[in-house]
């Protein structure tokens, strides 16, 4: 009888039997948290904003769930 790592790659695991039931494979997750417009004084009037309300980045605020090696797609 063979028996599969517990660890092989989820494509042999398939191939050697495994049910999907019978296969963990978790994926991490990108959730945006915050995600305000950029400034733009030409479409926000132009008036005279404090420099905490100055939006220079966009999201502002991210969590990442990741697992050990693996590359998010942002």
């Amino acid at each position: 009888d063979f028996k599969p790592s517990r660890c092989d790659d989820k494509d042999f695991l398939e191939k050697a039997g495994c049910t999907q039931l019978g296969i963990e494979n978790p994926r991490g997750t990108v959730t945006t948290d915050e995600n305000k417009p950029v400034t733009n004084r030409k479409i926000d009037g132009g008036q005279n904003l404090r420099p905490d309300e100055i939006i220079q980045i966009q999201p502002q605020k991210l969590t990442l769930n990741l697992r050990s090696g693996t590359i998010p797609h942002l």
